[in-house]
């Protein structure tokens, strides 16, 4: 308590314990003087602490100063560690910049894990939670469509990402017939029972359920041989490498029933309007809104799987989409193991003035003159000689790979015979290569009137029996080292290049054409000059057609658009290629639309679902020639 206070109290005490004096108006005075006096004592004395403390905050700040002044020393603050993004939505865009009117430069799939740069967002216009910038590049909004987190432990559980070393990113299930349900979540036994005929273990079916009640009258499903590559519709998807193996068509020719009544489409059974009403459609599929069914699948219908699920006694597939199938309702598929030819990068510098295709011939030809007709056997004496001066003619920048150079050549059927020799100086049956066979063609030989190409293992070939790829010249517009992709629709093939360079050909099924001009039966796929217009590490492909009905492909692989719908993409549900059998767009096998995918531009970014060129980074050039032959 300060002095003032003290004198003031006893002052007041004084006064109160004289009894001779008056306790009116000068006593009430004297009390407030005392006490304003010790107020303005507290109030110097408060000034005076403020401004110590303001005196030592200015010399610590002329202390500070000095020393940033100092070489060598920089004054910083510790920087949190960037923040994981986690992709919640199923598909995440990806902004050229922090704003969502900015150009869609890609997106990411659900359960995607990226890295921000920073720990706090860079923006927060029209997103309210933030914008972070991946370092692959790109902007992503931060909420609804991703969750920024630190640690390893994931916000959520995820679906199986996409292998992309393996022939395709997720495994794939086909049903095996109609009628498959696939649920919004696991259906009971019960709700099994009710919409796929479900007996429940214990119990008798004394209820007709909704599949059965559908099953009854549908004409059975018709199974006819493909007559080029002995495909079967009654085994939907089962690839083989060989021509006669059995399997369903492409996507757009799967399986579907001839008439209708699936369920949903509200036509009665075994009435002559079901019978005129043709295929279902997507939307008849779909089951009833609220209900646990989803939708339900026509024979053919594929689906990516994500992990195998149990409820009771019962197996299902989890889909990439969220669905429930029954396990048993689906027939696992990998596609085909074909692939096309990915040539040697050769150096500019030739050990041979001569292309390789040249060198052998003429090796060819001197050999041919130094022995006797009888014994020019080129499958045993010369193979390996040929082969020795075809290798020897460049200087391989990729030693792996065979030194081949354009025109090669591929079989179509199995049934096609390879020719050598004979003694007479004629031809003869020697073998049957196989279906896809591949094999390099040196020469051109008319013999006995009927033209054959040559292989370097001396092996003869009727022309028509063969499928030809040539190199050809690039466009005008093709500049030095650039990629391009080259479509022959005429012969079914695409090579890509680098510049004059081809360094990978193979066959490819373009649109058919069953007839020229009409709209159900004419599919050709458009030529001219493209570019690439998006890549998508999958993409879903589904539509109705008055003809062949709905056909459904959920997640088709390795897709790349160029007009419109129109895309190469991977075909796994087929090994026909070589011929045309799509509704337009260009199917490739696994394996060579992963490669084609990889190689062109733009490049994917690493854990991204699809990225779009930008004008910094077009896409590459793809020409498409030809015209599709009519079968």
């Amino acid at each position: 308590m300060s002095g003032h206070k003290r004198i003031g109290q006893n002052r007041v005490r004084a006064v109160r314990e004289n009894k001779g004096s008056r306790l009116g108006v000068p006593a009430s005075r004297l009390f407030l003087l005392l006490l304003f006096l010790a107020s303005c004592s507290e109030q110097r004395a408060g000034t005076s602490v403020e401004r110590r403390d303001q005196a030592r905050e200015a010399v610590a700040e002329r202390i500070e100063s000095e020393r940033s002044k100092t070489p060598g020393r920089k004054k910083t603050e510790p920087a949190s560690p960037p923040k994981r993004i986690f992709a919640k939505r199923f598909v995440v865009a990806v902004r050229q910049a922090p704003n969502k009117d900015s150009y869609r430069i890609g997106y990411l799939r659900a359960g995607a894990v990226l890295t921000a740069t920073s720990a706090e967002p860079v923006g927060h216009e029209r997103c309210r939670r933030g914008w972070y910038q991946l370092q692959t590049g790109g902007f992503v909004c931060s909420g609804s469509d991703v969750t920024p987190f630190y640690g390893d432990r994931l916000p959520e559980r995820r679906a199986t990402q996409p292998d992309l070393q393996a022939r395709l990113p997720y495994r794939y299930g086909c049903s095996t017939r109609s009628n498959t349900p696939i649920y919004r979540r696991l259906p009971t036994d019960e709700e099994a029972a009710i919409y796929e005929g479900y007996r429940i273990p214990g119990q008798k079916a004394d209820a007709v359920s909704i599949e059965t009640e559908y099953a009854e009258g549908q004409p059975q499903q018709e199974t006819s041989g493909d007559t080029d590559e002995g495909l079967s519709r009654a085994v939907p998807l089962e690839i083989k490498d060989e021509e006669g193996s059995g399997q369903a068509t492409e996507a757009t020719e799967a399986i579907i029933p001839r008439s209708s009544g699936e369920p949903g489409s509200g036509m009665q059974q075994g009435s002559q309007d079901q019978a005129d009403a043709g295929p279902p459609t997507l939307e008849s599929l779909l089951g009833e809104k609220g209900s646990v069914l989803m939708r339900r699948m026509v024979k053919g219908f594929s689906t990516s799987l994500d992990r195998e699920m149990s409820q009771g006694r019962r197996k299902y597939w989890r889909t990439q989409s969220n669905g429930f199938i029954p396990f048993d309702r689906l027939r696992e598929v990998a596609g085909t193991e074909f692939r096309g030819l990915e040539l040697a990068v050769l150096s500019l510098k030739r050990t041979s003035p001569e292309s390789p295709g040249a060198v052998a011939a003429s090796h060819v030809s001197k050999l041919e003159k130094s022995m006797p007709p009888a014994t020019a056997s080129y499958a045993e004496t010369q193979a390996k000689e040929l082969e020795a001066a075809l290798d020897s003619s460049y200087q391989s920048e990729t030693p792996d790979a065979k030194a081949w150079s354009l025109p090669i050549g591929y079989l179509l059927s199995s049934s096609t015979w390879a020719y050598k020799t004979n003694e007479r100086g004629g031809l003869k049956r020697a073998t049957k290569p196989g279906y896809h066979y591949l094999f390099q063609i040196i020469a051109e030989e008319r013999i006995r009137g009927k033209k054959y190409y040559r292989s370097v293992e001396g092996q003869y070939f009727r022309v028509q029996d063969v499928t030809r790829i040539d190199a050809r010249v690039p466009p005008k517009e093709i500049a030095d080292g650039e990629k391009w992709i080259d479509v022959d629709l005429e012969r079914q093939t695409l090579v890509a290049y680098i510049g004059e360079q081809p360094v990978y050909a193979t066959l490819i099924s373009s649109g058919r054409v069953k007839q020229r001009g009409h709209p159900q039966k004419d599919f050709a796929t458009p030529t001219g000059s493209f570019r690439i217009l998006s890549k998508h590490i999958t993409r879903t492909m589904d539509g109705d057609h008055e003809v062949d009905g709905p056909y459904s492909i959920e997640d088709v692989p390795y897709v790349m658009y160029f007009q419109l719908a129109y895309a190469l993409h991977s075909a796994f549900w087929h090994n026909g290629f070589g011929r045309p059998r799509s509704h337009g767009c260009i199917n490739m096998a696994p394996i060579d639309a992963k490669w084609l995918f990889n190689w062109i531009a733009p490049e994917m970014p690493s854990l991204w679902h699809s990225v779009y060129p930008t004008k910094e980074r077009p896409g590459t050039r793809l020409y498409i020639r030809g015209e599709t032959p009519v079968r």
